[in-house]
């Protein structure tokens, strides 16, 4: 069954329908793996096909979309990374494991921007931080696909996978943005390869401490 992207639309929308099946696929392929790994912080890969002809870069198909519903259904408190990528093909992909701690070397020659928000993450405020946060002109991206990976460090309580979409949003700096006028409306389905990390720190209360590396792909 291919992967779904996420839907919006009423709850008896075909495109709803498609991806509650598709859901439910992905919850029985993975629930015995979920089982034996237990409690503890997992990693999730999705390795999405797509078919023959697909332009990779146009279209609509963000990554973060085929991820989150995934995620969401899933439980995203299992989840201390998630992995997506893209490609033309025939066989998409699910694998869950036990996270591995990072070693930042890895992304050593990767370029590199930081954030820190104090708005509600529910808010555009939110977003308008970040983007001022990592602005500066000479950060903006190659013209073609990219590889992108974001760390975000929050407190327990939050639904870490709801920042994903508004962080990506904000990224217009380094990735682009399809209209000057509408500033959040980002380039991001040229991501063809995108990694998510969560630390918990309660010290951080209310604030958010965004971390995004980049290269082209």
């Amino acid at each position: 069954m291919p992967p779904r992207l996420e839907s919006w639309d009423a709850k008896t929308a075909p495109s709803q329908l498609a991806l509650g099946r598709y859901l439910d696929h992905v919850a029985e392929l993975t629930r015995e793996r979920l089982a034996e790994l237990g409690a503890g912080a997992l990693s999730l890969e999705l390795a999405v096909a797509l078919p023959e002809g697909t332009d990779l870069l146009r279209g609509g198909y963000d990554l973060d979309n085929f991820l989150y519903p995934v995620v969401r259904r899933l439980g995203s408190h299992h989840f201390a990374s998630a992995w997506i990528s893209k490609e033309r093909g025939t066989v998409s992909t699910v694998r869950i494991g036990p996270a591995v701690l990072a070693d930042p070397q890895e992304l050593g020659a990767w370029s590199s921007a930081r954030a820190e928000t104090t708005a509600s993450t529910s808010t555009v405020a939110w977003k308008r931080q970040i983007a001022e946060q990592i602005a500066p002109a000479d950060r903006l991206a190659p013209d073609g696909p990219l590889e992108v990976q974001l760390a975000f460090a929050a407190a327990a309580r939050r639904n870490w996978a709801w920042l994903w979409k508004p962080a990506i949003d904000a990224l217009g700096a380094i990735v682009g943005v399809e209209d000057a006028r509408r500033p959040f409306s980002t380039r991001d389905d040229r991501i063809v390869r995108l990694a998510l990390h969560r630390t918990i720190d309660d010290a951080l209360g209310n604030r958010v401490r965004v971390g995004v590396w980049w290269r082209s792909a």
